[in-house]
């Protein structure tokens, strides 16, 4: 039987491709994680190590959706080979596991660390550049900044105040630092933490 597993990091990003990939190589059965900073105990995953069985396929589309980083790929990667179950790397065929065929044993222990690291500087890299590009897109009224292209703003939204005349002019007063926002906080009534929470970003009514 074989078994296809689609993760990804973030509910925003799309498990289709994945889903679709799996399918196509013949998957009798598809199970997927979300798996985020929060949520760590990959329940899909769970399921499919608990039905699979000797001489059973374990297929992911690339290696590095075994696990988040080296050590979860190369665990979960042992963990099955130890358990005589095949695996099947559909975009990286040469890290595909025969329980049947030992000839692959030395090409997995130097290419699996190699294809790990490269895919996890791929992914390092991209942060990078996102970071890059939102560092350098303009700042609006708020403070915030958005894209050019679709006029959305960056980041949490921020809260609408309605403030006094005075207090407004106290607040453009802290924004151009004028006056320290100890002195605002004191003539508010109110913590330097809600400060930073509710006004420093937020936009005046």
């Amino acid at each position: 039987m074989k078994f296809g597993y689609a993760r990804v990091s973030t509910a925003k990003q799309d498990l289709t491709r994945q889903i679709a990939s799996l399918e196509n190589a013949g998957c009798d059965e598809v199970y997927c994680d979300i798996q985020s900073g929060k949520n760590m105990k990959r329940a899909e995953l769970q399921k499919i190590l608990s039905k699979i069985r000797e001489n059973d396929t374990f297929v992911v589309t690339d290696i590095d959706r075994l696990g988040r980083n080296f050590t979860e790929v190369t665990e979960l990667y042992t963990k099955l080979k130890d358990m005589k179950v095949n695996i099947a790397v559909i975009n990286q065929e040469l890290l595909n596991h025969n329980v049947n065929d030992r000839k692959d044993e030395i090409v997995n222990v130097v290419v699996i660390p190699l294809l790990i690291y490269l895919a996890e500087r791929e992914r390092s890299i991209l942060i990078e550049r996102i970071n890059d590009g939102i560092k350098n897109m303009p700042l609006g009224k708020s403070g915030k900044r958005y894209s050019r292209k679709t006029g959305n703003v960056i980041g949490r939204p921020v809260k609408v105040l309605n403030l006094s005349k005075e207090e407004q002019d106290m607040l453009k007063r802290v924004r151009n630092k004028e006056i320290s926002v100890k002195s605002f906080c004191r003539f508010m009534q109110i913590s330097r933490s809600s400060y930073y929470k509710y006004y420093r970003n937020s936009y005046l009514d």
